[in-house]
């Protein structure tokens, strides 16, 4: 959310003294008491599509809400009939729930395709020295070669959604590929978004026994938020990510993928058994795009686990059963991953690891084209 306590400046050539002219006004008005400033990082962030351009303005808020930084973002158009370049500079405010209203400096740069080549010069003219260099890229880093291979020397983390990918099983390839050739931290948004579905599993399979379970299972149904929206496309992800996370982890091996209306389902050889998979989208708007409903587990010896979400609260139910027994169903916590502290946690501090390697290579193994057939 921009705050007009500055003008944006916006000019059809590049022109750097006028924006250090308006940092230095926005300089100004912090000690004339119109809030104080304050930038802990840049974040430089990337987007060329609409839709993902609205989605990363959010995002933003979210960050901002509890990360004074400097921002700075790419607004390509590989479009445009037109040539351009455009610089607006602004103020936007951090810690808005918390109505600390810390003042930060916001570099808005929209360009055309044949004038990307020019933003890297305007880039490292204005971050912030001696702060660290944080990456958010709307688009697929490594199809992008005008702005990324420059800044990665820079870069101490890029953030990137797989949201963005038309073919989620490419992305995962092409990651597999990229992963160890990036010389600084990486984090997959959706990865951070089913973080608190991975630790609630880690809660409820949390003895030998129960582990054993896993091992034994036969089938999964995971339901999912399948409300599209004008910024995602692809609701689908985040259960593909769990279960790919789960597969990877169980070395179950992929055979086939089939769609049953809006069901797909996907087929496993497990080392002992065959899996079943089944996706399943629900209508659930009051839910974030892609948000996972229920995660249900059968094994082989007629264990029965569902895991669902408690409505409006941030909590799952979790009922056990077998043939012969019915525990007492419990509840566990399930973190609102999507903003707040524990989403910045994720995207900021935590790291990938070989579980995510192993998801990548699960996933990257499925013809995903059930997911597009009508």
């Amino acid at each position: 959310m921009e705050v007009n306590l500055i003008m944006a400046v916006q000019t059809t050539d590049l022109q750097i003294p006028n924006i250090e002219k308006e940092l230095n006004r926005g300089d100004d008005a912090s000690k004339a008491g119109k809030g104080a400033k304050a930038c802990l990082f840049n974040l430089i962030i990337y987007g060329h599509e609409e839709r993902r351009v609205k989605y990363l303005e959010e995002l933003v808020e979210s960050i901002l809400d509890k990360f004074p930084c400097r921002i700075i973002f790419i607004q390509g158009n590989k479009e445009s009939a037109s040539s351009y370049f455009r610089v607006k500079v602004s103020r936007v405010l951090s810690g808005q729930t918390s109505g600390a209203g810390v003042a930060c400096d916001q570099i808005v740069i929209e360009a055309s395709q044949d004038q990307l080549v020019r933003v890297p010069f305007l880039i490292n003219a204005h971050m912030v020295p001696d702060l660290p260099v944080y990456l958010l890229w709307g688009q697929n880093p490594f199809e992008e070669r005008e702005i990324f291979p420059y800044l990665q020397g820079y870069a101490k983390r890029v953030i990137f959604d797989s949201e963005c990918a038309d073919d989620l099983g490419l992305f995962c390839k092409e990651m597999q590929t990229n992963l160890e050739a990036l010389k600084m931290d990486v984090m997959d948004i959706n990865w951070a978004l089913v973080s608190n579905w991975r630790d609630v599993v880690g809660e409820v399979f949390d003895s030998p026994d129960k582990l054993q379970h896993l091992y034994d299972c036969k089938s999964m149904i995971i339901q999912y938020n399948s409300c599209k929206t004008d910024t995602a496309l692809h609701p689908e992800a985040r259960a593909l990510y769990l279960q790919g996370w789960l597969a990877g982890s169980f070395n179950w091996q992929y055979k086939k993928i089939e769609r049953f209306h809006d069901d797909v389902v996907i087929s496993y050889l497990g080392p002992k058994h065959p899996v079943i998979v089944g996706l399943s989208p629900q209508h659930a708007p009051e839910l974030p795009l892609g948000a996972i409903i229920s995660l249900e587990i059968t094994t082989t010896d007629h264990h029965h686990y569902l895991i669902s979400r408690k409505n409006g609260l941030q909590q799952v139910d979790v009922h056990i059963s077998s043939q012969d027994t019915c525990e007492l169903p419990f509840a566990l916590s399930l973190p609102n991953i999507h903003k707040g502290l524990s989403f910045m946690r994720e995207i900021f501090f935590n790291t990938l690891g070989d579980h995510y390697r192993q998801t990548l290579k699960s996933i990257s193994t499925i013809n995903l084209q059930a997911f597009t057939e009508e």
